[in-house]
């Protein structure tokens, strides 16, 4: 089944380029702009990312920031998500093409139920969130924190969770105020350089920007994780009560759920985290990160 050509992606490889997303015949193919087209075999895994509140924390609304996402194998993405997704929509929320924002939806019961059904699927979903009451270190901003947990614990969580990754395709949600930290902090090069070290192997990995706007399955319910996470973080962390939200419950308390999902009461740098300019560890001893390679071919650089 072929996705309509007016999807774009934007996707940094050395360089911003536009490019669209195509599925036909449950493979994914990446098309840019500029003649690139990459054809993502059965073990690409399609990672879907979206935000929650305000990267400053200064929203009186909303004291905090967090990101979620989901995560599948691309054989899968037609059957597990985009289709039951599209069905869906179609059935309770006036059809496919409509817009989707969790936030602006006042749900009626049968949407709830839908949704409820929906969140039963085996689709992987992960989430991590702070608040204006977390402590973190202050060589950190917020959005950096929530970016280095996800690249230190989620992705290597993901990857030991899928183990015959061939390929890591990261899709966010495009957003003027938050697409300039987001490529700084998540850049290939600097994800595959964390793995490579972590697990002695390497695989490509590509990095998108897409426009909610677009209807893309993937990247709503991202938006439809993340506002629940953002909901529950509310309720537990800035309110102080206890217990969970139904949604929340529906949606991460399964076997589907990544480790659980984190909310963040303290983060201080760890050793691993940055470089240490007073580190006297000799250039040619072996890291003492355990990655086997020589410090300087390592954590030195």
């Amino acid at each position: 089944m072929k996705l309509p050509t007016k999807k774009a992606l934007s996707i940094w490889v050395g360089r911003s380029k536009d490019s669209r997303l195509i599925q036909e015949n449950y493979k994914i193919t990446l098309n840019t702009s500029s003649g690139e087209s990459i054809t993502l075999d059965d073990n690409a895994l399609l990672v879907f990312i979206d935000e929650t509140g305000c990267e400053d924390l200064k929203d009186p609304q909303n004291l905090s920031f967090g990101r979620a996402g989901c995560a599948i194998f691309s054989r899968h993405y037609n059957k597990i998500i985009r289709i039951p997704w599209q069905n869906m929509k179609k059935e309770f929320f006036g059809g496919m093409n409509v817009p989707w924002h969790t936030a602006d939806i006042k749900f009626s019961e049968p949407q709830i139920n839908a949704v409820n059904k929906f969140v039963k699927k085996p689709f992987t979903r992960f989430g991590k969130i702070c608040t204006s009451k977390t402590f973190i270190d202050e060589k950190f901003t917020v959005h950096k924190t929530i970016s280095e947990l996800f690249i230190q614990q989620t992705i290597p969580q993901l990857i030991e969770k899928f183990k015959r990754i061939s390929r890591i395709c990261f899709i966010f949600e495009s957003s003027k105020r938050l697409n300039r930290l987001v490529e700084a902090e998540f850049s290939s090069d600097r994800i595959r350089k964390h793995i490579d070290k972590k697990y002695n192997f390497s695989m490509p990995i590509d990095c998108f920007f897409l426009d909610k706007t677009l209807n893309e399955p993937g990247l709503e319910v991202a938006d439809l994780l993340a506002h629940t996470l953002g909901r529950q973080n509310n309720r537990q962390m800035i309110k102080n009560n206890g217990g969970f939200t139904l949604d929340f419950k529906e949606t991460f308390h399964n076997e589907h759920s990544l480790n659980g999902v984190m909310f963040i009461t303290s983060l201080e740098i760890n050793q691993s985290l940055t470089q240490q300019k007073n580190d006297k560890t000799p250039r040619n001893n072996k890291c003492r990160c355990g990655s086997g390679k020589k410090y300087k071919k390592c954590c030195r650089n």
